[in-house]
């Protein structure tokens, strides 16, 4: 059903984490993997969630404006 629901995208996963892949193949999703390597450098004020989402952003960013 998930696949039938991602049939008319492309699913990219940014990340080089065999474990993620394997997850995408057991799902049997359809997925490409395009890495862009970021430094992942957080400002000291930036506490849970907004340490985790800032790399997201940096790889979205690089991935869909600077092929």
């Amino acid at each position: 059903m998930l696949k039938q629901k991602l049939n008319n995208y492309n699913v990219i996963l940014a990340s080089g984490s065999p474990r993620r892949q394997q997850f995408f193949r057991d799902l049997d999703i359809d997925f490409s993997i395009q890495l862009k390597e970021i430094e992942e450098i957080y400002p000291e004020n930036l506490k849970g969630v907004a340490i985790t989402d800032l790399p997201i952003e940096f790889k979205i960013g690089r991935i869909f404006c600077f092929k």
